[in-house]
């Protein structure tokens, strides 16, 4: 913005400052400078603007909006700053608003922040009440998905953005405004594992969305309750609403849409889809939906989708059984949400620690591994100490399975025990049958193993967890012995549970190995139940 005829004086006097320490290159093969600190800035603004400091602030924010937009030299932190000091003041808060839109929607959830406390500063500032609330508001819940995106649900300060949210605008208000504030504290609860409030508030939270009328509060609001049933209900009726979700995505082009959270709802839903396809026993679905997913989000090409995306595959190949695919996964997950930044932190703390304990899970359970499954606990101590309740069980099967492979009986079953007590606090099912399973390979007592198995494969079955329901029935058969053809069944059944073997060709295959070897079974079972 400097004439031509002064170019050359400007180079001068800029040479002069930067070697007199007052201003710093922006790069040494740049022609650009900055001052060094701000308050040298703010010193020589004062010395040289006096009284027209205001007025000419002004006008370089009107220069830089007429005709330089996109430009570093109208960065939004830049103009925001220019309309501060020139008191412009809802002008500089829609600036720092728009900027917040634009950082989240580029996973750059830490410049978000920033944008939404340094507008959230100025509120006061605005003289209308009802523009006040507004902006305050949008900024609330903005910055809600900043901090999600950042630190998880979990985090008291999310919580807090979105209570806040909640002050600003009411409880009476209109649906639109509701919704993303009923959804937000739907997952918080259902992070911190309080899963019969967060299954209360996704209903509440559905009927806002279907009020409101858009597209994407509808498609969202499904995608969060394909998780409250996963944990609050049952596995058929979740698959159900992962369908409903993707098919209404589609139908409403989801892609170009923007959501109330950090995820694409797409990505929300798919991440789902693989384990709950597997333990309805569609095993070719569950490999579907895995290239579905990771095709998606290569589509949308955005990192917070990524490493969600890899940490709940990583969970679905653990649950599997094959280790070195879900250590895999959960390492692309952490190398995704690895720092670049200068503090040297997660840019995704929940992904990067998920994803961290879930590859120190299929290291342990791959072989004999006390240190990583040492580091496993610790982890899911500290997840334990920031409210983070959710998955608490399956995290500590995994402990008890690593501690069994490691040779540690004792912590083995102290483990079991703990996930069952944590399972029974949040009313959290999901797990038992895996619990049970796990308890019986730990049991030297052939009767109470049967016992056990026979109790797994039950609950398995109330469930739908037809995966889960064929691992019983094939450990009871391998543990009790019976026909030939039956054990040949259940060797050939583990190893493709297992990954060590190809699925049959047919869709249907875990059905009916589960209803063959369930033949066999019959009198036992009958035995098992009356005792």
């Amino acid at each position: 913005m400097v004439p031509d005829e002064q170019s050359a004086k400007v180079a001068e006097a800029l040479t002069l400052f930067i070697r007199h320490g007052l201003f710093a290159r922006a790069s040494s093969a740049s022609d650009r400078a900055q001052f060094r600190h701000v308050m040298i800035c703010e010193a020589v603004h004062d010395t040289l603007m006096g009284r027209d400091r205001k007025r000419l602030h002004s006008h370089a924010a009107d220069i830089l909006r007429s005709g330089y937009l996109g430009t570093p030299d109208a960065a939004p932190d830049v103009l925001a700053e220019h309309l501060r000091v020139a008191e412009r003041w809802v002008e500089c808060i829609q600036t720092h608003l728009a900027a917040s839109g634009d950082t989240a929607a580029q996973g750059a959830y830490v410049e978000t922040e920033g944008h939404c406390e340094a507008a959230l500063k100025l509120i006061d500032k605005v003289g209308s009440p009802e523009q006040r609330r507004e902006l305050q508001f949008k900024l609330q819940v903005q910055l809600g998905v900043a901090l999600t995106g950042e630190y998880g649900y979990a985090s008291p300060r999310v919580e807090s953005a979105y209570l806040s949210a909640e002050a600003v605008c009411g409880e009476g208000a209109e649906a639109e405004k509701l919704y993303p504030i009923i959804r937000g504290l739907a997952t918080l609860n259902l992070v911190r594992g309080k899963l019969a409030t967060a299954y209360n508030l996704s209903q509440q939270g559905l009927a806002l969305a279907e009020r409101s009328n858009r597209p994407e509060f509808r498609i969202d609001a499904m995608s969060v309750q394909c998780y409250t049933t996963l944990y609050y209900g049952r596995l058929a009726d979740c698959r159900t609403w992962i369908e409903r979700c993707l098919a209404l995505y589609r139908e409403e082009q989801g892609h170009g849409l923007t959501y109330p959270v950090p995820q694409d709802a797409a990505t929300a839903a798919l991440a789902l889809l693989p384990t709950v396809a597997w333990l309805l026993g569609d095993a070719h679905g569950a490999e579907d939906a895995i290239r579905e997913g990771l095709a998606h989000v290569e589509r949308l090409n955005r990192d917070f989708d990524r490493a969600l995306l890899h940490t709940w595959i990583a969970g679905t190949r653990y649950t599997q059984r094959r280790y070195d695919e879900a250590e895999e996964h959960a390492q692309k997950a952490v190398a995704i949400s690895q720092a670049v930044a200068i503090s040297q932190q997660p840019r995704y703390r929940e992904w990067y620690a998920t994803g961290l304990l879930m590859s120190l899970l299929a290291q342990a359970a791959r072989g004999a591994a006390p240190d990583c499954v040492l580091q496993a606990t610790e982890t899911c101590t500290a997840f334990a100490r920031e409210g983070v309740g959710l998955n608490a069980s399956y995290y500590l099967w995994g402990l008890a399975r690593g501690s069994a492979r490691a040779g540690d009986g004792q912590t083995a079953q102290y483990m079991l025990a703990e996930a069952f007590r944590r399972a029974e606090a949040s009313e959290e099912s999901r797990m038992n049958a895996e619990l049970l399973i796990l308890g019986a390979e730990l049991e030297p007592d052939e009767a109470s193993a049967q016992r056990l198995l026979a109790r797994a494969l039950h609950i398995a079955d109330e469930e739908g967890a037809i995966a889960t329901s064929l691992r019983a029935a094939v450990a009871m058969v391998l543990r009790s012995g019976g026909a030939a053809a039956d054990l040949d069944t259940a060797k050939m059944t583990l190893d493709v549970l297992d990954g060590r073997a190809p699925y049959p060709a047919q869709r249907d295959w875990m059905h009916e190995r589960l209803a063959h070897l369930r033949r066999g079974l019959d009198p036992q079972l009958g035995t098992e139940q009356r005792t």
